[in-house]
């Protein structure tokens, strides 16, 4: 297993792959590569994901990491989105690429 890092998840819809590239040092051109599985991590806070071709519109949709939860992502078509859904509007997230 690969550590990417840990980053700061709004409360707001946003790319994780973005977050990565805005909040790692080092991962400035990072991208979730084809096929390959990543792993998530939520350290504080609720986490909501989203795969979709298309930014998601409403707060409740995707799925969701409770704190400490564990969670798998395999990369295809589509974007992966998260956001948070803690009271102070921050979550982090660990992300590891699986072997």
């Amino acid at each position: 297993m690969a550590y990417i890092g840990k980053v700061a998840v709004p409360a707001q819809w946003s790319e994780l792959e973005s977050l990565i590239k805005a909040q790692i040092d080092g991962q400035s051109s990072f991208a979730f590569a084809s096929g390959k599985t990543y792993s998530l991590q939520t350290e504080d806070g609720v986490l909501r994901v989203c795969n979709s071709t298309s930014a998601p519109t409403l707060d409740a949709d995707g799925e969701h990491l409770d704190d400490n939860q564990f969670g798998l992502y395999k990369s295809d078509s589509g974007t992966f989105y998260v956001r948070s859904n803690t009271k102070n509007g921050v979550c982090l997230v660990s992300v590891s690429e699986v072997a």
